[in-house]
């Protein structure tokens, strides 16, 4: 029996620019991801500042996820009272 292939995709990490994070704005803007994820969306002036401060973190892992070679989302490590998180999202698009 012949299987139906779809078409690959290439999926990868990289670190992140700065340049993503107008992507990871829009992201969390999203409503229903929002809701989903129990995460209240940021307005610019926050959303810059939690990004400034997991830079600045030198525990934090994080990458930006591209598809294709197009930002899709971003993978964050970092450490909460002693507990290692692991975070993600990934555009409804």
């Amino acid at each position: 029996m012949n299987e139906a292939k779809g078409p690959e995709h290439v999926v990868a990490l990289r670190p992140v620019e700065p340049r993503d994070l107008g992507v990871f704005f829009e992201h969390q803007l999203d409503v229903e991801a929002a809701q989903m994820a129990e995460f209240a969306s940021r307005d610019g002036r926050a959303f810059i500042a939690h990004w400034g401060r997991i830079a600045a973190d030198p525990e934090a892992f994080v990458r930006t996820i591209t598809c294709d070679g197009e930002v899709v989302g971003n993978v964050v490590r970092w450490v909460a009272d002693g507990v290692p998180c692991v975070g993600y999202w990934i555009g409804r698009e």
